[in-house]
């Protein structure tokens, strides 16, 4: 056999000129065990379609398969197609320069083949473009491959998870065939231990829609219907969806708007208007305690202390009762939305309940402190004020000139005057700190900060989300911000940042900011005008009308 026991070189391809047949001119069957072993091994093949145009198939490559008995000129549709990858490439190679090429495929199962083979398994929860991987190996022709395609791997407790576009094959499961079995379980990622539901990527019922906790402790996703029915819900949003109300209700808190202006208008000087500020300040002794500062020893002298009047020591412990809290307060934080002007674009407002979002870390599993992660030179200014100046005088003290030694063996000198401590005013430090978050969130592109206060989503109700939802999407925006305040700069930041969070193939898959906005189809009923009867429509709500859940496990906001 010409050929035989010959390994192509990398590049070499193997072009199918011969289609398998017997000595009565009908197609072979596939090559056996010790044939295929004496078979020339390529890298790839090309199949010349009816267009003169050529198709390569390299291995590893996923393709669409012609399904056995289908006329190949009759229109086929997308999901009708069989999906197999391409393991091994093999050809019988002739004197003439012909060949006789077969290729080695392992398949994938659609949810009907699957539950042929497992009988537990319910295919009612498998996607329409959704395949199953199995461990099947087959031999096909070459004439009968049709394109090569991408499939998509979708983890459902994958915090990264790649868009998915729709109408696009993707798998989760993988089936050993012999051993009739499928891997992961099909109930395994349910949300709760009741709920024997899978995740339904076709199903389009706002019940079947799933939310993803993205904290380490966590990842996994709940039905909007098994939350609901848990009561898994935000307090103060209970009431509005008929959840039982807290045994201990919290005080009321105020619904004020902190404005802050653009950060390109705002002068080195210019500070906040303090009547809103102090509303805000009052809200915060509401939700929490503020905490008694501490003192100095009662035996400890200190001349610096001694020099001070009692007045002077007040109006310090209570700017240090006020700053406190307005940098590391969270929950003051999260309770008041915050009103921003980006450099570019019109105002937009940022909920509270989109702060507790965004406050949702994939790499943490506690609530994450926004205020925390500014650098103190820029959550604090007037502290940077107060240092220059102590050491400008620090400066000048050490280069006074040394006395003489006369001097120095008569009386001792005076004792240096205390240095100056700047007072810091209610103003001087509150503005500040209460205006760095919102100064820095409004050097942040508006788009990226629109999808970081994402709830992370998927499901068919979500239909601009695809099969896999947004959730890596935000996942990649949430980390960018955190970055953008650590840094104190959200320009520099997050620049390229439609590469990192959208994907490097967004113009190729049509990817755009619209796919991370949650957005979805509910049924809405509108009566007739006899009143009698009511006709069922959809209607398309932001994440903004959606219940606000939190997470049964980790009760972070979801």
């Amino acid at each position: 056999m010409a050929g035989s026991g010959k390994k192509a070189s990398k590049n070499t391809k193997a072009t199918a000129s011969k289609v398998p047949q017997d000595a009565e001119g009908m197609r072979n069957v596939a090559p056996t065990a010790a044939s295929w072993k004496n078979m020339t091994v390529f890298k790839k093949f090309v199949v010349t379609g009816k267009d003169g145009e050529n198709h390569t198939y390299e291995k590893g490559y996923y393709a669409l398969v012609l399904p056995h008995g289908r006329d190949p000129d009759a229109r086929q549709s997308l999901e009708s197609y069989w999906v197999a990858r391409v393991k091994d490439i093999r050809a019988e190679v002739f004197p003439d320069g012909s060949n006789l090429v077969w290729v080695q495929v392992q398949w994938f199962y659609s949810g009907k083949d699957t539950s042929d083979v497992v009988k537990s398994f319910d295919r009612q929860h498998v996607g329409k473009f959704e395949r199953i991987f199995s461990d099947h190996l087959d031999f096909v022709e070459p004439e009968a491959f049709d394109e090569a395609i991408t499939v998509y791997k979708l983890n459902e407790t994958d915090h990264e998870q790649c868009f998915i576009p729709e109408e696009s094959f993707f798998r989760r499961y993988t089936l050993e065939y012999k051993r009739r079995t499928l891997s992961p379980k099909a109930s395994l990622n349910s949300c709760f231990s009741g709920c024997k539901r899978p995740y339904s990527p076709d199903k389009t019922d706002l019940d079947d829609l799933m939310y993803f906790c993205p904290r380490p402790q966590c990842r996994r996703a709940w039905h909007h219907s098994c939350l609901l029915k848990a009561d898994s819900l935000e307090k103060a949003t209970s009431s509005s969806n008929s959840a039982k109300p807290s045994a201990q209700p919290k005080p009321p808190i105020s619904k004020t708007t902190i404005k802050i202006p653009s950060p390109t208008k705002l002068g080195k000087n210019q500070q906040e208007d303090t009547d809103t500020i102090q509303v805000t300040r009052m809200a915060r002794k509401q939700v929490t305690r503020t905490p008694k500062p501490p003192t100095a020893p009662q035996n400890r002298k200190s001349s610096l202390r001694s020099s001070k009047s009692q007045k002077e020591r007040e109006e310090e412990e209570e700017t240090f009762a006020i700053l406190l809290p307005a940098l590391l307060t969270q929950s003051t934080v999260m309770e008041v939305d915050l009103e921003i002007q980006p450099s570019k674009g019109p105002p937009m407002t940022l909920s509270a309940r989109a702060l507790r979002l965004l406050a949702s870390s994939p790499d943490a599993d506690e609530e994450v402190d926004l205020y925390a992660l500014i650098p103190s030179r820029v959550a604090d200014p007037s502290l940077m004020d107060v240092d220059s100046d102590d050491d400008a005088e620090g400066e000048d003290d050490s280069e006074a000139e040394e006395p003489s030694k006369k001097r120095r063996r008569g009386r001792p000198p005076k004792k240096p005057a205390p240095r100056k401590i700047a007072k810091r005013t209610r103003s001087s430090v509150t503005t500040p700190s209460r205006s760095a978050l919102p100064t820095l969130l409004s050097t942040i592109p508006p788009e990226l900060l629109a999808i970081a206060t994402q709830p992370l989503t998927r499901g068919g109700a979500f239909t601009a989300g695809g099969v896999a939802g947004n959730i890596g999407m935000v996942t990649c925006a949430r980390r960018l911000v955190y970055a953008a305040l650590q840094m104190g700069d959200g320009i520099e930041t997050t620049q390229g940042w439609e590469d990192n969070v959208l994907g490097d193939d967004r113009e190729k898959l049509e990817v755009t900011v619209k796919n991370a906005i949650v957005k979805v189809k509910v049924e809405d009923e509108e009566g007739t005008s006899s009143g009698s009867r009511s006709k069922k429509t959809k209607k398309t709500i932001g994440c903004d009308e959606l219940p606000s859940f939190l997470c049964p496990s980790c009760q972070g906001a979801i």
